[in-house]
């Protein structure tokens, strides 16, 4: 279980590593949402082993929300608003902290 959680919280690092540039990522609305596309598409562009799995994200305060995330083969990732179908675990969080692991302040 530790090298699984070790994965996804890869994916949301990386994720926010590419989603400064995000269309739309200034709109406080949307930025929850912006920041977990670009980590997607981060994850996808990386080499290494993946693990298929669901699980939820929750950011809490304005522009966050409930995503869920899905790494299939391939490390291809669909994200999809809202919470995961099936039980699943999930991480919550908050913009400020998204945002302070993005500026590099912190790492995950």
């Amino acid at each position: 279980m530790a090298f699984k959680t070790k994965i996804i919280i890869s994916l949301a690092a990386a994720t926010l590593v590419a989603a400064q540039a995000a269309p739309g990522a200034g709109r406080p609305e949307a930025k929850a949402g912006n920041l977990i596309a670009g980590f997607a598409a981060a994850y996808e562009s990386k080499s290494g082993p993946a693990v298929e799995t669901t699980f939820g994200l929750e950011v809490k305060g304005d522009g966050g929300g409930f995503w869920t995330v899905g790494i299939g083969p391939g490390r291809k990732v669909a994200v999809k608003e809202g919470k995961p179908e099936a039980p699943t675990y999930y991480m919550t969080c908050d913009l400020e902290t998204l945002g302070k692991i993005h500026e590099g302040t912190w790492n995950a």
